[in-house]
């Protein structure tokens, strides 16, 4: 058995073809019953030769086993034997350099048309990585999860804040029932704001592959832009809020003193449920606030533990908050039950083809109704002093 001739003969084969099945493809037309024949017949020898190259293996193999109780020592022969077992891997590699493709990994379509080669299989996608949607960490933190409804409709929700320090004083003789509000004090509206992910495109041929689950590769990520996009339009409307707003005392500075006014704001009955929702750059001075001797008063041992707590208190990063600055908004100090986020309706996958701009493409959006408000006395926001 001639390991050199074998390698050239399969090589030549592959070569003529790839470049046959080119040919094809650029002049758009399909094979007919002879040029079928052929590639068939080239396709045939390519494997006979593929099953000789793994007799010759197997044979290397079994070498190793007489070696070892013979004469000859283990490296030597394993030496030996590794070479041939890595001759396939080694004749795949030089295939894939020299022509750009290699068979196995492609899985041929012919019609009375044209020829396609589609790939057999796709790999997962690489995620990067983005922070989740500040106000639903927040919930999650405090232990509340989000209202839905399974119909897309807007509706508002009684607030009754009874956070006085005396509590609500009711008589037993009302004369008329609108005397005294008894049922509520305000409400929310909570609106049906329509969220879509970017459209993310795909050729035909990741599409049509045997492995590939749009499902599961984009909608992770379609579902986090969506998520993002709310964020973004619940910081918007975060900064809104002027109930307990608190203003630094220095400008554009932010002290422990600072930290300290900034949780009294908040009414007593809304600290027991409370998380700070920041802008990066107010988390990164929160942790470096030191005494006068230049001791962290947040983080004790910053050498050892990453704190995300303040006070007891959990922090969620937020990417829509303002950095510190003067007359900047950076970040809020809330009751987790103040925080409402409502999902209108179930996701929706949106599938776009025949897309003029993208013949040959296939798009895919993710689209969700919903809202985000907050109940404005369990919230109080961070001004930097201008």
């Amino acid at each position: 058995m001639d390991i050199k001739v074998l390698r050239e003969e399969f090589a030549q084969l592959h070569t003529e073809a790839n470049a046959y099945l080119q040919t094809k493809v650029t002049e758009k037309g399909g094979f007919s019953a002879e040029e079928k024949e052929q590639q068939d017949r080239r396709f045939a020898r390519m494997d006979e030769i593929k099953d000789q190259l793994k007799q010759y293996e197997k044979l290397a193999d079994d070498a190793i086993l007489q070696t070892k109780n013979g004469e000859f020592t283990g490296m030597v022969s394993k030496s030996h034997a590794v070479a041939v077992r890595n001759l396939s891997e080694r004749e795949q590699a030089n295939e894939f350099g020299r022509t750009g493709k290699v068979r196995d990994n492609f899985t041929i379509i012919s019609t009375s048309q044209n020829s396609i080669a589609l790939p057999v299989e796709v790999l997962g996608p690489t995620i990067v990585r983005r922070n989740q949607n500040a106000f639903r960490a927040a919930l999650a933190k405090t232990g509340y999860s989000a209202l839905s409804n399974p119909n897309v409709v807007q509706f508002n929700m009684p607030v009754w804040d009874d956070t006085a320090y005396t509590g609500e004083s009711i008589s037993e003789a009302l004369t008329t029932d609108d005397t005294q509000d008894t049922d509520l004090s305000g409400s929310i509206t909570l609106g049906v704001t329509l969220f879509e992910g970017k459209t993310r495109w795909f050729s035909n041929t990741t599409v049509l592959a045997g492995t590939f689950d749009p499902l599961q590769t984009a909608g992770v990520v379609l579902h986090q832009m969506v998520e993002k996009a709310r964020e973004s339009a619940g910081t918007t409307q975060a900064k809104t809020l002027t109930k307990n707003l608190f203003t630094s005392a220095t400008s554009a500075v932010f002290a422990y003193a600072d930290l300290i006014a900034w949780e009294h704001t908040l009414p007593v009955a809304y600290r027991s449920d409370s998380v700070f929702i920041l802008s990066d750059s107010l988390y990164k001075t929160m942790r470096g606030l030191v005494d006068n001797n230049g001791r962290p008063v947040i983080d004790l041992d910053p050498t050892n533990n990453w704190s995300e707590v303040i006070h007891g208190k959990p922090i969620v990063v937020s990417d829509y908050f303002d950095a510190v600055s003067a007359s900047s908004k950076s970040g809020m100090y809330c009751s987790g039950a103040a925080i409402m986020v409502y999902d209108a309706g179930p996701l929706r996958f949106i599938r776009f083809e025949n897309y003029p701009l993208k013949v040959d493409q296939v798009g895919y959006n993710l689209a969700q109704n919903g809202d985000i408000q907050f109940m404005a006395a369990g919230c109080s926001l961070c001004k930097i002093h201008a």
